[in-house]
């Protein structure tokens, strides 16, 4: 069961689908739900009609997305950008995007520097809060010279 539900035509035309396309991709084979036969979609469907829009606009002929997609089991809920097709190992996930410095320091930074003081590696320590109060205090007289002279 799915926590949201789209309706048919605004979903449809969110993606640039037409309700003919996606009924000739059933007919085709490439959608394993009718979607005539529905007023609203649930996640699965609106993910298959992603992933199906991507093959059918690929350029490639019918023949080959039919061929392509009996190589994947259905429904197609695959994440069309995280999803390729490698024409020598077929079906490939695509690595996810490194999370950016941020993210990576506030998810690791007790660890790692634990894994520091373990080490004994304290210069590397001491480098890092030098710098951070130098960026802090230059961040706070920045501040302090923004403020309008009375």
């Amino acid at each position: 069961m799915s926590l949201f539900s789209h309706v048919r035509d605004e979903f449809l035309a969110a993606i640039s689908v037409s309700l003919d396309e996606a009924v000739r991709w059933r007919k085709a084979g490439w959608l394993n739900f009718d979607p005539t036969s529905l007023n609203e979609f649930n996640d699965v469907q609106t993910s298959e009609l992603s992933f199906v829009r991507e093959l059918a606009r690929s350029g490639l002929s019918d023949a080959m997305v039919s061929r392509l997609l009996q190589e994947l089991e259905p429904p197609y809920t695959y994440n069309d950008h995280a999803t390729a097709y490698h024409f020598q190992y077929g079906w490939v996930a695509l690595p996810s995007p490194l999370p950016s410095a941020y993210e990576l320091i506030e998810e690791r930074i007790e660890e790692w520097a634990e894994e520091c003081l373990e080490a004994g590696d304290t210069l590397l320590l001491d480098r890092i809060v030098t710098n951070v109060l130098a960026y802090r205090k230059a961040q706070q007289q920045e501040k302090q010279n923004e403020k309008p002279r009375e």
